[in-house]
């Protein structure tokens, strides 16, 4: 699953690019704002000097878009290839839990014989279970964050990126699944080791 690497790192390093870009444009028209503002009178002031300093803010309108475009590419390639994962990943965990299962019957077996073995199939059991339990925890969180990149990547906006609504969807989904997950796991543990 490493192909998604190429694209997303040129998507990402793109962004990075159009971001000097534009703090290039930005930085003089602050600094010149800066160094005039103490010298600031409402009876001197007039709305054609602010206009004039800020005119070269129409140099920015092409690098936001390009901006907008890449973090769409990247998202959008990073959709796919969690979508990808998620299907191809159905196989693979269904297997490992049979094996699990196979082995967990093995082990099953071995502890019958009469031998002082109990305590040691019980912490390979023990973590069998531990291991299927992770992989099941893995997944969701996966599956998780396709909704978040899905609602990310609905935005129509060129813009999309500058919206608060757009931020806190992708914060919230894509942090969420981890700290819901984590807690679950850490309540998990808990219990079972009060057991």
């Amino acid at each position: 699953m490493c192909w998604p690497i190429v694209p997303v790192l040129w998507a990402f390093l793109n962004i990075n690019a159009q971001y000097i870009m534009i703090s290039d444009i930005v930085t003089p028209i602050r600094e010149e704002m800066l160094r005039l503002a103490p010298s600031y009178s409402p009876s001197t002031y007039t709305q054609l000097q602010l206009l004039s300093r800020l005119i070269t803010f129409t140099n920015i309108s092409p690098h936001v878009i390009n901006l907008g475009r890449s973090v769409w590419q990247g998202l959008t390639v990073y959709l796919v290839s969690l979508v990808i994962l998620c299907v191809v990943w159905i196989p693979f965990l269904v297997s490992s839990h049979r094996e699990n299962k196979v082995q967990s019957d093995k082990i099953e077996r071995v502890s019958r014989a009469p031998r002082r073995g109990s305590d040691v199939s019980y912490l390979m059991k023990q973590q069998l279970d531990i291991v299927r339990r992770h992989t099941v925890l893995v997944y969701i969180i996966v599956v998780l964050h396709v909704p978040a990149l899905a609602c990310a990547l609905s935005f129509q906006s060129q813009v999309f990126f500058a919206d608060p609504l757009w931020w806190a969807s992708i914060e919230l989904g894509l942090d969420l699944p981890f700290s819901l997950l984590g807690n679950l796991k850490k309540t998990t543990k808990r219990n079972q080791s009060t057991e």
